[in-house]
């Protein structure tokens, strides 16, 4: 697996992913410099972990 993070400006990232996707995310809200837009990369961590779980359940 890979993946490639690239800064898109302000508090935004944009991963790519080796299977040709792409996810938006941003560092934090306005207070951070975002604007919530996009989801922190946390909630993504957070989100891979109970996708994990669950497809091994």
């Amino acid at each position: 697996m890979e993946c490639t993070v690239s800064w898109a400006g302000e508090a935004r990232f944009v991963a790519s992913t080796g299977s040709g996707h792409e996810v938006h995310m941003e560092g934090g809200a306005g207070e951070l410099g975002g604007r919530n837009q996009f989801p922190r990369p946390m909630e993504l961590i957070l989100a891979g972990v109970v996708g994990c779980t669950a497809y091994d359940l």
